[in-house]
């Protein structure tokens, strides 16, 4: 008699994931088209200077606060006014990273087995930072015809009393949409006609590829109701080794007044920020104009070369912003099939849509962040694989 393996009854529920199949390891001639790690692609503002403000007196002094340090709550006051926004430094939040600030709002607002509404397509990391907050992740649709745009009616459809929040992400990942000016409005709202909160993720948002004057501004100064706004340094700077994010929170008073008592013990039971981070955080963000530039050429200079697939069967989506990019495939054949065939035929790593919740086939998400030259050449042998059929 065979006993049942037990092992899983060691364990929490909520961490009972699927493993996901990884690609093939080793050649020297794979090509990694889902390569969204800054660090490993070759910029030039990675230099010593980067580091030198970590080698200071204030990097090594420990003074706790929930609510991060006052310098650098300063500083990311800053970086919202050269925005033209007016946000006050004692309503920011200094986090690890955005995970962890995503980590904050849940706790704050939502009980076990409340849920939250998330895009969709959208970055799979949510599904995973629901699971381990007890939330359900109830995902409402975005729609393209041309462009990305927000259902409002699918939206309103995943809700119910017990929908805390509502997540709002411009530019989107992988759809690199913006949120226009009336889709704001229309989330402002549903939020307040419902009572939850809207979560705001800006992290792309220095990125803009293609100027629309229907975009929204950020609701990192929004009064109208309880918003938690999210930013940091793995994308604004490209480095998400420093391991600094914020959160920003507003709303109406007393509201307001209550979340930023409930966020301080939130914060102070952790307190996972970096100090030597913090201290060096207005020097790094003095230097966002150059490090940004150069990410964006090279953002705008793959997107050039997509059109390598011109006359093939397989084209790009519109791309507003961020550092991905989705490609239409024919549907003569899975996606998943499309995946393999790229990986073992051309030694071209991509994702398949449906890892970000794409409703049907057949998609692949690449990364727009890789070297051109080695860009260029993931892009040719895709096409080869395309053309063949």
């Amino acid at each position: 008699m065979v006993e049942k393996d037990s092992t899983a009854e060691h364990f929490a529920r909520r961490t009972d994931w699927v493993p996901r199949a990884q690609p093939i390891e080793g050649g020297v001639d794979r090509v990694d088209l889902t390569e969204t790690n800054p660090t490993r692609c070759a910029f030039s503002f990675y230099d010593e200077d980067l580091v030198a403000v970590l080698d200071s007196r204030a990097a090594l002094e420990y003074r706790p606060d929930p609510r991060g340090r006052p310098e650098a709550r300063a500083a990311v006051a800053g970086y919202y006014a050269a925005q033209g926004l007016e946000v006050d430094p004692s309503r920011i939040y200094i986090t690890a990273s955005t995970s962890e600030a995503y980590g904050y709002a849940f706790r704050l607002l939502a009980n076990a087995g409340d849920n939250v509404a998330i895009p969709c397509p959208g970055y799979p990391l949510f599904r995973f930072l629901a699971d381990l907050h007890d939330v359900e992740p109830r995902p409402y649709p975005l729609v393209y015809t041309d462009e990305w745009s927000l259902d409002p009616a699918g939206l309103r459809a995943v809700m119910d009393k017990r929908t805390r929040a509502i997540l709002s992400i411009s530019p989107n990942n992988p759809t690199g949409s913006y949120v226009k000016a009336h889709e704001q409005a229309a989330l402002v709202r549903l939020a307040r006609e419902s009572g939850c909160a809207l979560i705001s993720d800006d992290v792309f948002s220095d990125y803009d590829l293609a100027a629309d004057s229907r975009r929204a501004c950020s609701l990192a100064a929004t009064d109208d109701v309880l918003t938690f706004t999210l930013g940091g340094i793995s994308k604004a700077l490209g480095l998400p080794q420093m391991k600094l994010a914020w959160l920003v929170l507003n709303g109406p008073p007393p509201m307001i007044d209550e979340a930023a008592r409930r966020l301080d013990i939130i914060a102070d039971t952790f307190l996972s920020a970096s100090g030597p981070a913090q201290a060096a955080l207005s020097s790094w963000l003095e230097r966002r104009g150059p490090v940004q530039q150069e990410i964006t050429g090279r953002l705008r200079a793959n997107l050039a070369a997509l059109s390598r697939l011109n006359g093939s069967a397989a084209s790009a989506l519109l791309v507003e912003g961020g550092w991905s990019a989705i490609l239409r495939l024919p549907q003569t054949l899975p996606e998943a099939i499309w995946v393999e065939r790229f990986l073992v035929e051309a030694r071209v790593v991509t994702d398949p849509g449906a890892l970000y919740g794409f409703a049907d086939e057949a998609y692949v998400v690449i990364s727009l962040l890789p070297p051109t030259d080695i860009f260029s050449e993931g892009i040719a042998r895709l096409r080869a694989v395309v053309d063949a059929g």
